[in-house]
């Protein structure tokens, strides 16, 4: 028990100093702001090349001169998980509607699990459109913490002893240079129109 609330300590400590804590809660003073500006961090994407729910190559090449949404996610995920995909497929599902060009790219952070097959399941389960949404697996699960920590400055924690892993809610702006450029809440406590109106603004 010691040992575990000790870890669990550890944990919050950690994602403090990174990533602010955003998994766990908003501070009052963003509680009213639509995304988060992050083009002062001067974060990148950096390269990579997975394969796809259809076992398709995908790197981020193919995202060069686009934008888009990234996440992470895994299909056997008790909580988070089971708010993010539905607030991220509304998400795109209002960017058809407003003819925005955008692409979303959802890492899983179980890849040992979360094979093609696993995750074209997952899709289904929540409707999502993979016309412009690929689901990644294909790597390591140091190879997809160290992308979210060299690009997203996020961690993922995953404790043998516990179903779950720790990692971020947050929803990451892509530009067409690979550039993350902003930050959006993905549990759905953001204004959907507004947050619409903001990624409208930043991609055209």
């Amino acid at each position: 028990m010691i040992k575990r609330l000790v870890y669990m300590l550890s944990v919050c400590t950690l994602f403090a100093m990174i990533s602010g804590c955003n998994w766990l809660y908003q501070s009052s003073d963003e509680s009213d702001l639509i995304g988060r500006d992050l083009t002062n961090q001067n974060l990148t994407v950096e390269p990579f090349s997975y394969i796809n729910q259809s076992e398709d190559v995908i790197s981020s090449e193919n995202y060069e001169g686009s934008y888009w949404i990234a996440n992470v996610i895994f299909t056997s995920c008790p909580t988070i998980c089971n708010l993010m995909t539905p607030h991220l497929v509304e998400i795109q599902e209002k960017a058809e509607s407003r003819n925005l060009d955008l692409q979303f790219v959802s890492f899983t952070v179980d890849p040992n699990h979360d094979t093609p097959d696993v995750l074209t399941d997952y899709m289904n389960r929540y409707g999502v459109d993979e016309t412009n949404w690929q689901f990644l697996t294909g790597y390591s699960e140091k190879e997809i913490e160290n992308l979210m920590l060299d690009s997203f400055q996020s961690t993922v924690l995953n404790d043998p002893e516990d179903p779950d892993i720790l990692h971020t809610t947050n929803f990451f702006l892509i530009d067409e240079q690979g550039q993350v450029v902003r930050s959006y809440d993905g549990l759905g406590n953001e204004d959907m129109e507004l947050l619409m109106d903001d990624i409208e603004q930043s991609i055209t």
